[in-house]
């Protein structure tokens, strides 16, 4: 029988840093077929507005997460820092991680929304930004080759690091 597995909030306690990296990938890429698919041209763009800003954060977030895990930041830290993108980016700066230039201004645009979870629960009541999306996913194309590079996710699989060149790459 399998020995259970522990987990600290809902993060098994030896999550590597391949294990936030793999969903941060999905989640840009989850975005782009949103924002690139027949459904958002016709759409309502609110209604489509609001998932693509969620999966950006969240992707932000676990590549972020994932740098951290691979200095050797405890999976209680990372759960302490929780959704917090500001203090996620901190850390990584005090690594000395030399970040993808420009990301600090992502992470000022979508913290306050994605730490109150405003992405995820429509109100009517707030502003929201109007995110400029090819710029995003330039920047979180940016900062997958980064992490990508630090952490050996693709070596990890005999692959060679994919260079994003552009929005359509």
């Amino acid at each position: 029988m399998d020995k259970p597995v522990a987990m600290t909030k809902g993060i098994r306690a030896e999550a590597t840093p391949i294990d936030f990296y793999v969903p941060a990938k999905g989640y840009v890429q989850a975005a782009k077929m949103i924002f690139h698919s027949d459904y958002y041209k016709d759409a309502n763009i609110f209604s489509t507005f609001l998932p693509i800003n969620l999966l950006l954060a969240f992707a932000l977030e676990l590549y972020l997460k994932s740098l951290l895990r691979h200095r050797g930041i405890s999976i209680c830290k990372l759960q302490r820092i929780g959704h917090d993108l500001k203090k996620l980016f901190k850390h990584a700066e005090m690594q000395s991680f030399r970040l993808v230039r420009d990301l600090n201004i992502l992470v000022e645009i979508i913290h306050e929304k994605h730490f109150n979870h405003e992405f995820r629960y429509m109100r009517t009541d707030i502003e929201y930004v109007d995110l400029n999306f090819p710029r995003a996913f330039d920047l979180l194309d940016e900062l997958d080759n980064f992490v990508d590079e630090h952490i050996g996710a693709s070596a990890s699989r005999g692959l060679p690091v994919h260079r994003h060149k552009g929005p359509d790459a």
